[in-house]
């Protein structure tokens, strides 16, 4: 059975449920001896990702299980031997190319494969999801909602990485991924992929540049902005008073000023001094106020953050973008379109 054919069938919900119980007994022999079966099972389906957590947490339970220990690494590297065939590399023959051997086995045993249906939604749009897939078998689609229309504006095959976007530069899934048939594909999490960025840190800037050159998804949607659109952008530059909310209502709220670079009746755009990456990713899906000028009063806008962006690499700038949670009234553009003209 090549690589393309393997998947992990593994229940860890129910493995969890049965572990913690043998540890509420005290009963560590019998929770150590499932979570080596656990880790072997997962290595020899070429879940690496699931043995060599399952490795840990058996450490973590019984430090003194080291000849379990070693049993399952004697496995998961065995089977790592034996797992990139020449077929798989002659699909991702580009990437092989690109990286060095050792990077690229690297990144190989982080991917977990996964299965899905014909018509089965992978992923939907507006989800926040910094996965990226690669194809292996089958094919996909990309999707976007029209009003009540799903619009396809593009069909993936085995070879092809989706998720650029989100994975990469911190956004929402601005289209939907679909399967078109039955599908096996790798999922590489940001999270995971930030671990090896340690041993490999030069495999950040090489995977993306590897992935962006197939990831023609912002034109495509600029291409039928006309139809995707219902309202227009306006550049508007002022500096805005802004209210970041905390998770909760208890927790208390970040005021800051950033430059407003447009807006429109649904949502606005910041341009905002970001100076760790990783942190951009805490903005997705956190609440923001907005105190917009009007001719009478300000208005305060709620929204959600949906999107963020780097713009200038050298100063660290990035785009939020943010939709309102009630769309702005013509009056109410009109207004803010002035003040900020004047």
């Amino acid at each position: 059975m090549s690589d393309l054919d393997n998947n992990a069938k593994l229940n860890p919900s129910g493995t969890d449920a049965q572990i913690e119980q043998l540890l509420q007994d005290n009963n560590i022999a019998g929770a150590t001896k499932i979570l080596a079966e656990n880790a072997v099972s997962a290595a020899m389906e070429k879940d690496f990702v699931t043995a060599e957590s399952l490795r840990d947490r058996l450490l973590a339970v019984n430090p003194n299980a080291l000849f379990e220990v070693i049993r399952v690494n004697e496995v998961i590297d065995k089977e790592k031997m034996g797992a990139i065939s020449k077929q798989y590399i002659g699909l991702w023959h580009k990437l092989y190319d690109l990286l060095e051997a050792d990077v690229f086995n690297a990144l190989y045993h982080c991917l977990r494969f996964k299965d899905y249906q014909a018509e089965e939604v992978i992923v939907q749009q507006g989800d926040f999801n910094p996965t990226l897939y690669f194809i292996n078998e089958g094919r996909a689609a990309l999707t976007y909602r029209q009003g009540k229309k799903e619009v396809l504006i593009k069909q993936l095959n085995p070879g092809e990485t989706v998720g650029c976007g989100p994975f990469f530069d911190v956004s929402v899934w601005t289209v939907s991924l679909v399967a078109m048939t039955a599908m096996r594909v790798q999922a590489l999490e940001r999270q995971i992929f930030l671990k090896i960025l340690q041993q490999y840190p030069g495999l950040d800037s090489k995977l993306g540049d590897f992935c962006r050159r197939s990831n023609n998804i912002p034109e495509l949607l600029k291409e039928n902005e006309g139809n995707r659109r219902n309202e227009k952008r306006y550049p508007l530059q002022m500096v805005l008073v802004n209210s970041l909310l905390g998770h909760d209502e208890n927790s208390p709220r970040q005021q800051f000023k950033a430059q407003l670079e447009d807006i429109s009746h649904s949502g606005l755009s910041l341009s905002i001094r970001i100076t760790q990456k990783e942190k951009t990713r805490l903005l997705l899906g956190r609440q923001l106020i907005s105190f917009l000028p009007g001719i009478d009063k300000v208005q305060e806008r709620r929204g959600e953050i949906v999107g963020v962006t780097l713009y200038d690499y050298m100063e660290k700038n990035y785009s939020v973008h943010m939709r309102f949670d009630q769309p702005l009234s013509e009056e109410e553009l009109k207004s803010i379109l002035l003040q900020g003209r004047k």
